[in-house]
């Protein structure tokens, strides 16, 4: 391993050799003890590299638990974005002669990419329809029910939990990358 910059999982790695050998090789052993590394001063090294790896690894799985939540989160927000795109093209369709209603709906304009901004804008646009049975009527031809529009909201409270959940991972990932490695 003659690399000029090593990864974190090679040095680890160089270290485990390290001790290992020094353990298992009276020759080596011999030789450290002849430049101030006795055993106490390898079993210290070995205590050290112990916690190291396990700081280590408690950070690789807090990196893939975050992984992971950005992927949940990124799935979900794709899945609500396909069913917002056909309900907010069905209710331009619908209010096409009712500017104030597709004002009300902020469904004028492009979708916003911003995740805050895109996420309110929806949550108005299923509120809005929720809270009014006029509405959901001239929906129904369609076939955009209540049912639909509330298990579209449903999605919306999912994707909003699994930004949490994602941000959360990351608050961890962050602070796993700040632990002392002695």
């Amino acid at each position: 391993m003659s690399k000029q910059n090593p990864t974190q999982n090679e040095k680890l790695e160089e270290a485990r050799i390290a001790i290992e050998n020094s353990q298992s090789h009276p020759e080596i052993a011999e030789l450290l003890t002849e430049n101030g590394y006795d055993a106490a001063k390898i079993n210290e090294g070995e205590l050290i590299y112990i916690e190291t790896r396990r700081l280590f690894d408690f950070k690789v799985t807090e990196v893939d638990e975050t992984k992971e939540s950005k992927t949940i989160r990124d799935n979900k927000l794709d899945a609500l974005h396909e069913i917002y795109k056909k309900h907010r093209s069905k209710a331009k369709v619908a209010f096409r002669k009712d500017p104030v209603i597709l004002n009300q709906l902020e469904i004028h304009g492009r979708i916003p990419t911003k995740y805050i901004k895109y996420i309110e804008i929806v949550r108005k646009f299923y509120s809005v329809l929720l809270a009014d049975e006029i509405l959901q009527q001239r929906l129904l031809y369609l076939k955009i029910t209540p049912e639909v529009l509330s298990q579209a909201n449903s999605q919306l409270s999912e994707v909003e939990q699994a930004q949490a959940d994602y941000i959360r991972e990351t608050g961890e990932t962050q602070s796993s990358r700040r632990l002392t490695i002695i």
